[in-house]
């Protein structure tokens, strides 16, 4: 009998050491119970329903969170860690975010429209929702499953040499030197050929003259920008004849103003005069 109250005793002893090691590997903030990068709400330590996952991806590598006893919430639940999380509606999606997942009944949202959510990156997809700066869209898919059977971007940095699709502005920095028509990776739209902006560089006119830059003449029927107008672009000089098309640069003045210059295509020119 000794015996076994001793083992007892050291059973016991085993156990409430095996208890405290395993309370001591869990952090808690308030209420909720944070172990292993799953987060569980009070009452009920059992992860019941999985409500999110977070991060850069499905799946992402970021945090579940579960709610106990099937409580579905009624606000946007986000998960620590990965950057992003989820929200339940347009206007809830946070600044500079993009959404790469739309589930239309999700547990997160009460079953209601989920938005996943992440921080951009290069060659990142992202539903077609918003887009941040500086980035362009590089390729549209349409019929996308991942957002919910609408339009899907793949998106990049703008470089020269790069490729965008004309649904957004050309970036500042940056000209467009050839335009294709009917681009099979932009939904048959229309396609940007990006370039830096370089001294007598013939840039495409779907965006402005870049800053530093004047136009010195203009052609209306540029083949390589699917037969719309163009610009030939120079960095200023004193004596110089700009088009009006483009801004007086700092630093100049106009001294002579032409109210038809051939080169402008009939416009008017301006002759500037450095200060």
């Amino acid at each position: 009998m000794g015996y076994i109250y001793v083992r007892k005793i050291r059973i016991n002893l085993l156990y409430i050491l095996l208890l405290v090691t395993a309370c001591m590997s869990f952090s808690t903030i308030g209420n909720t119970a944070i172990a292993g990068g799953r987060i569980y709400l009070p009452g009920d330590i059992t992860p019941t329903t999985p409500i999110r996952s977070a991060g850069g991806g499905e799946g992402g590598g970021g945090g579940r969170v579960y709610l106990p006893g099937g409580i579905t919430p009624t606000t946007p639940v986000r998960s620590s860690g990965g950057g992003g999380g989820v929200v339940c509606s347009y206007s809830q999606v946070p600044e500079g975010h993009i959404v790469y997942k739309i589930v239309e009944s999700s547990a997160a949202c009460g079953r209601s429209l989920g938005l996943y959510t992440k921080l951009p990156s290069d060659g990142a997809t992202a539903c077609a929702i918003k887009l941040p700066s500086p980035y362009v869209v590089s390729k549209i898919q349409t019929n996308s499953f991942n957002c919910a059977r609408g339009h899907q971007w793949t998106i990049n940095l703008p470089a020269s040499g790069r490729t965008m699709c004309g649904i957004s502005s050309v970036p500042s920095g940056f000209v467009a030197t050839q335009v294709a028509t009917s681009a099979f990776s932009c939904a048959y739209g229309l396609q940007y050929t990006l370039s830096s902006p370089l001294n007598g560089i013939n840039m495409c006119a779907v965006g402005p003259v870049p800053s530093g830059y004047v136009a010195t003449s203009i052609n209306s029927s540029n083949y390589t920008c699917a037969k719309g107008r163009s610009y030939n672009i120079r960095e200023p000089y004193s004596e110089i004849t700009m088009c009006a098309v483009s801004v007086v640069p700092s630093g100049y003045e106009i001294s002579t103003t032409y109210n038809s210059y051939h080169s402008c295509e009939g416009g008017i020119a301006y002759k500037l005069t450095q200060m």
